[in-house]
């Protein structure tokens, strides 16, 4: 007994096997776009940024990858000698969510989350 399967069936089972592979060129496509700025993870470490943007949701691989290299060393300069450190400090160590507008880098931040999507308030 032969089947025939229909167009449509064969173009969706086609499609269920290509979609993992096309998933992974378009991670390599943005990889190749949006470089890792590796060099500067170990000064991001450094400063409470780096917790800041946990607290937010963004992934510190995507934000050394979504943000100028020029901007990323600005905003670690800026943290580096931020007057609102012990506010920064408490709202770090707190579990609730909290207003962000004490830091400097809140409007780079916030824009780079509605950029990725993430919407909603942040930790």
């Amino acid at each position: 007994m032969t089947t025939m399967l229909s167009d449509t069936t064969l173009a969706l089972i086609c499609a269920a096997a290509l979609a993992p592979l096309i998933g992974i060129a378009a991670a390599d496509a943005i990889r190749d776009v949006f470089p890792l700025r590796s060099d500067l993870l170990s000064p991001l470490a450094l400063v409470r940024l780096q917790e800041m943007l946990r607290r937010r949701g963004i992934g510190v691989e995507t934000y050394l990858r979504m943000t100028s290299r020029r901007q990323i060393a600005a905003q670690i300069r800026t943290c580096e000698t931020c007057p609102s450190k012990p506010k920064c400090d408490a709202v770090l160590r707190s579990s609730e969510c909290s207003d962000h507008a004490f830091c400097p880098s809140n409007p780079d931040l916030t824009a780079l989350r509605q950029q990725l999507g993430l919407s909603g308030r942040d930790g």
